[in-house]
Order: C-alpha cells, then sequence, then structure tokens
C-alpha cells in the first residue's frame, strides 16, 4: 500500500504544472509560454470623393463684430432729356452772302425796268444799288407790286408775324445818285414800306411809309448819310384813298407819294396801336409774283414809285433792324 503514495504524488504535481501552479522550486519542469495572439487587422477608412467647387457650401458667416457691411451704391439719377430748343425769331434769320450778292433774307422785287443789285460802290464798300431805267411806262401791270411804272424794290422778308408794338425800328446809310445824264433822283424818291395786318390775321393790310427826308440825315463818309426812324417818332404816313384809323385820336393820314390825294403830317404809330394793339408785319401772298416764295416781303426799300419813267439810282447800305443787320 506504500507503493501507490508516489504515484499519486507524481501525478498531482503534473497535474498542477499543467494549470501553471506551484512555486518556483528547482525541481521544476519548464514550461513553455503560449505565444501571443496576432493582432487584428486596423480597418482603413476608404479615400474621400472629390467635390467640385460649385458643389461647396457656402462659408460660414463671418462674426459679427459690430461693423455694419458698406451700403450700396446708389442708383444712377435717370437722365433728363435735353430741353426743347429755344424757338427761332426773326433775330435769327440767315442774312449771310456771298461775295457781290443779296444777303439771304432779301431779294430784288422790283418792277419792270428796274433792278436791285450788290456793287463794289466806289471800289471802297460794297452797297445795295437800287435802280430805274428811263422806260416809258409798261402796258400791264408788274409781276411784284402790279404797277406799269419803274421802280426798284429790295425787299426783306424775315420779320414775318412780328408784332408791330416789337417792331423796333430801322437804320441804314443811303446815298443818292448825284452823277450827271439825267438822273432825277431826288430825297422823296427814297422810302420804306412797312405792309401791316391790323389784327394779324392776314385778312386785310395797311402800307405804312417812312421818307428819308423825314429821318433827320447824318453825314457820314463818301456822301452817305445815316437815317433812321422808330415806331415811336412821327414820321410814319399811310398810302392810300382814306384815312387810318378811321376814329379817335389823330388820325394817320395819306402818304406824300400821291400828290393827288390829301395828305397830312407824319406821326408816330400809337394811335394806331392803340386802334389795333394786335397789328403785326405781314408777308402777304402774291399770285403773280415769281419770286421764290409767292410772297410781297413785308418790308421794302422803294426807289422811285409806280409812276416813275426817268433814271434813277441810290445806293443803301450797314442796314440795321434793331440789332439784327441785314447788309
Amino acid at each position: 500500500m506504500q507503493t501507490t503514495k508516489p504515484l499519486l504524488a507524481t501525478a498531482l504535481l503534473l497535474s498542477l504544472a499543467a494549470c501553471g501552479g506551484g512555486g518556483g522550486g528547482g525541481g521544476a519542469f519548464p514550461i513553455a509560454a503560449a505565444p501571443a495572439p496576432a493582432a487584428a487587422p486596423v480597418a482603413q477608412a476608404p479615400a474621400p470623393t472629390p467635390v467640385l467647387a460649385d458643389e461647396l457650401p457656402p462659408p460660414p458667416p463671418a462674426p459679427d463684430d459690430g461693423v455694419s457691411p458698406p451700403a450700396p451704391a446708389p442708383a444712377p439719377a435717370p437722365v433728363e432729356p435735353p430741353a426743347p430748343p429755344v424757338p427761332k425769331t426773326w433775330k435769327d434769320a440767315d442774312c449771310s452772302r456771298t461775295g457781290l450778292t443779296l444777303t439771304a433774307c432779301s431779294v430784288d422785287f422790283s418792277d419792270n425796268n428796274s433792278t436791285v443789285t450788290v456793287v463794289s460802290e466806289g471800289g471802297v464798300v460794297d452797297a445795295v444799288q437800287l435802280e430805274s431805267i428811263a422806260k416809258a411806262k409798261a402796258t400791264s401791270r408788274s409781276l411784284n407790286n402790279g404797277v406799269f411804272g419803274n421802280k426798284a424794290v429790295y425787299g426783306i422778308s424775315f420779320l414775318h408775324k412780328l408784332a408791330l408794338a416789337d417792331y423796333p425800328g430801322i437804320a441804314f446809310e443811303a446815298k443818292l445818285n448825284t452823277s450827271a445824264g439825267g438822273d432825277t433822283t431826288i430825297e422823296d424818291d427814297l422810302y420804306v414800306t412797312t405792309t401791316v395786318s391790323p389784327n394779324c390775321d392776314g385778312l386785310s393790310y395797311i402800307n405804312l411809309i417812312t421818307l428819308i427826308r423825314d429821318m433827320e440825315p447824318q453825314p457820314t463818309a463818301d456822301g452817305y448819310f445815316r437815317y433812321s426812324v422808330k415806331p415811336g417818332e412821327a414820321k410814319w404816313y399811310r398810302t392810300g384813298a382814306n384815312t387810318y384809323p378811321v376814329s379817335g385820336g389823330p388820325v394817320l393820314l395819306n402818304g406824300v407819294l400821291n400828290q393827288l390825294q390829301p395828305h397830312g403830317p407824319a406821326m408816330a404809330l400809337d394811335a394806331f396801336l392803340g386802334a389795333f394793339p394786335k397789328a403785326c408785319i405781314w408777308n402777304f401772298q402774291n399770285p403773280t409774283t415769281q419770286v421764290p416764295g409767292g410772297i410781297t416781303p413785308a418790308l421794302d426799300f422803294n426807289l422811285g414809285d409806280s409812276e416813275t419813267v426817268t433814271n434813277k439810282k441810290a445806293w443803301v447800305k450797314s442796314i440795321v433792324i434793331g440789332d439784327k443787320v441785314v447788309f
């Protein structure tokens, strides 16, 4: 029975060693250490998908630092349309000319054997020459003024519809022919006619005349004299058979060109304007004239009259209406 105890002890020791127990005595068998388990492989994240620029989210708003962003620029103010041009007046008339030609605002409106031309008078200065050639009366009326005689007429038309109350008058230099050769020019031969519509409607007319003999001539140079007439001066006549106006104040009597009719002293236009405050200067339509525009110019320089049959000549220059230079 004693033989079994050593066997049991041996078995017990082996069992403890197998279980890792027991002390570290020198008599024990060495035990091999079990290998460490292999580390599990680490899973890697998939590569990021590239994002296009236009797919990027907007940046986060800037932190509020208490400073307001700049205000947007104001919208441009609307552009104002240009102002309409100022209506042209008689002062804007084109009175230009080239060389020895009449100005663009005037015309030769002579009758029968008469002419109006621009000449280099005396070789010194240009002037408008009015000339009638000795000739018997025509057998039919002239196309321009309807007369049988020979009358030189220098017409100016740009004053159409100018209120007579606003007419500033006219000034000019003139010289009469004094040479020999049968010339019959006298002071009464040169005058200015202004045609007026009493009610500024073109339904009726009156001719007002001013003669140079009433214009207090002032000598200038080369035989010329300076003449002028204004509406307020008593230097106006009316031609025709009847006094006009027909009532009130001093009447504007007939002119002196027709000596067969009674005539009185010249007068100012105040009485006329008192009776016809709307009166204006008027270019009347002329069915017979061959002058472009088919009108009778409202303002005319006349040399001679409807009865003229002799030689007459005069020169006119430096024509000014108000501050408008005509020639």
